[in-house]
């Protein structure tokens, strides 16, 4: 299986509604959009078309979960969608989506950074795929990808504990609670697994813009 490779193609959109579920980065500059298509490395083998064509099908899931959030009424939201790829081998791709955006009619709902910039809302989504198939991967099966992923909610919750200790912050109730493996997750080159938790799922002290990057070690 060759490697996944993705090629940024930029595509300029003169029309300020315009909305497309193909595409992979959108932000929106004095009434033009700009966006970023992704496309698969034009040498793989035929036999390997059905295989990216499923991962293509849910990456294109994950855009139309953007567009449907961007195209909205009661002001429009300036937004953007960026990703990466983590990890791209032992056949396994794993990929992070970072999603920006803002109404831009509404500042005074976000804080401002250290240079009185506005910081927009933020949320992750993640996608692992096994190659040998085009499958997602699931967080409940990672143990079936390999013995080391065994992981436990008791495992990722004391994790999260002695992160709190560690920043000096309360746990939410629902997270002392932890009973399931999180779906949000992704592997990394090193082949660690990390879990992503938005700061308001972890704790009141965290921010809109905060994430919790949980790197998974035996």
């Amino acid at each position: 299986m060759k490697k996944f490779f993705c090629t940024l193609m930029i595509l300029a959109l003169m029309i300020p509604n315009f909305c497309s579920a193909s595409a992979l980065e959108t932000w929106q500059i004095d009434g033009e959009y700009h966006v970023v298509y992704p496309s698969v490395n034009p040498e793989i083998d035929v036999s390997e078309i059905p295989i990216y064509n499923k991962i293509g099908d849910k990456i294109n899931e994950v855009m139309k979960d953007f567009w449907n959030s961007v195209c909205v009424t009661g002001g429009f939201i300036k937004s953007a969608m960026n990703y990466e790829i983590t990890c791209d081998k032992d056949n396994i791709l794993s990929m992070v989506f970072t999603v920006k955006m803002m109404f831009t009619d509404k500042p005074f709902l976000y804080e401002k950074d250290a240079n009185g910039n506005v910081i927009p809302f933020m949320y992750k989504q993640t996608l692992n795929f096994d190659m040998h198939t085009g499958d997602p991967i699931e967080s409940d099966n990672l143990k079936n990808i390999s013995a080391k992923y065994n992981f436990t909610p008791q495992d990722v919750l004391k994790k999260l504990k002695a992160y709190a200790v560690k920043n000096n912050i309360e746990l939410n109730a629902d997270i002392e609670n932890l009973n399931i493996i999180p779906q949000r997750y992704y592997i990394d080159e090193k082949m660690n697994v990390h879990f992503i938790f938005a700061g308001y799922e972890i704790s009141t002290k965290l921010k809109y813009y905060d994430f919790v990057d949980l790197e998974m070690t035996h």
